[in-house]
């Protein structure tokens, strides 16, 4: 988070109109959906995930001037952004595990909501092993799609 701060303040909306969650890098600012808000344990789960985008700002930015230089695909650029993200879902799942023991004294225990998942043997582990296997979840889930969208969207 340090780099986070170094970067400068980050906002944070609750927007209805929005199901997801996200970082807008150009204004600094993670959007929640109003959904999140029902759920403490969720709602700080995505906001710890989307503040670990927030401090990989500067990869998002070489990427795109990479994408740009390299005249990337959108589906190029989509995987290269599902890369980045991986760190994401990685640094949470450890912050999940520094945090466990507060957050089960609280009653706000929900390993999935800090992209961790239970293994039958009680084994806490990312919900995601590699990159390999976050970039084909995203694309099983449409997350991949609207990177790619986006990007052929922009006209790059």
């Amino acid at each position: 988070m340090a780099t986070v701060d170094a970067e400068g303040p980050v906002n944070v909306r609750v927007d209805p109109g929005v199901a997801t969650a996200y970082f807008r890098p150009d204004t600094r600012e993670v959007v929640l959906g109003q959904a999140f808000t029902g759920s403490r344990p969720y709602a700080m789960g995505v906001l710890a995930f989307e503040l670990t985008n927030a401090s990989l700002a500067s990869a998002y930015v070489a990427h795109e001037r990479e994408a740009a230089r390299r005249r990337m695909s959108p589906y190029e650029f989509a995987e290269g952004a599902e890369r980045i993200e991986y760190n994401s879902v990685h640094n949470t799942h450890c912050y999940y595990q520094e945090s466990r023991g507060v957050l089960q004294q609280a009653g706000l225990d929900v390993p999935h909501a800090w992209q961790s998942s239970v293994t039958p043997q009680g084994e806490i582990v990312p919900w995601a092993a590699s990159e390999e296997e976050s970039v084909y979840h995203s694309i099983s889930t449409g997350h991949f799609g609207q990177y790619a969208q986006s990007y052929a969207r922009r006209g790059c």
